[in-house]
């Protein structure tokens, strides 16, 4: 099977490494038909959870393979990681510009009316290293506050036992509520559309 047959069968678009992954699962696992096998692999992708789906049958298909492998590794927006029998493992933060540079952009396609009322959005001044690795280590805080003379801003932080760093710094000039507002889908963002794919 090519990739771009699975790709129509399922009707999905896949990385390079989700491919890998499914290719081999339709190649080996056990519960997959030599004939018909592109059918029931892309009817498990629809009916299911797509790649989580498939990606949870690799254990099954290493085993009938006879060694591990293919890796199942994925990623988000903030890390890559790769998930071994069933948990993360491995997990490397992505850097930080890539990361301040994925939310920004989800944020102006998903809530472009907010982001009209953006003044500035940037890495923090304190995130001086912009190569740096997104903190794991830290549980993040997404807070608004009011400017000293004019305006909102909303911090990103990210808030271990040691310290705190911020992380990403956005300004805007509009009242408190869209400022919330801006927070609030910064936090939703991150939290919850940076869910692991």
């Amino acid at each position: 099977m090519m990739k771009h047959e699975f790709e129509s069968l399922a009707k999905c678009i896949l990385t390079d490494d989700q491919w890998t992954v499914v290719h081999h699962v339709y190649q080996h696992h056990p519960d997959i038909p030599d004939v018909g096998g592109k059918d029931v692999l892309a009817r498990v992708w629809n009916e299911e959870n797509g790649y989580y789906t498939v990606a949870n049958m690799l254990d099954a298909a290493n085993r009938a393979f006879g060694r591990p492998g293919v890796k199942d590794m994925r990623q988000n927006w903030c890390s890559t990681y790769e998930v071994e029998k069933g948990h993360i493992v491995n997990e490397r933060g992505k850097c930080l510009e890539t990361v301040n540079k994925n939310i920004y952009e989800a944020f102006k396609r998903v809530y472009p009316e907010l982001s009209d009322q953006v003044e500035y959005w940037s890495l923090s001044l304190y995130a001086k290293v912009h190569d740096e690795p997104w903190p794991l280590d830290h549980r993040i805080a997404v807070f608004v506050i009011p400017g000293g003379s004019e305006g909102y801003y909303i911090h990103v932080l990210g808030l271990n036992a040691e310290r705190h760093r911020e992380l990403i710094l956005v300004k805007t000039l509009a009242n408190q509520y869209t400022a919330q507002a801006i927070c609030t889908a910064i936090n939703t963002l991150i939290f919850g559309g940076l869910e692991r794919e």
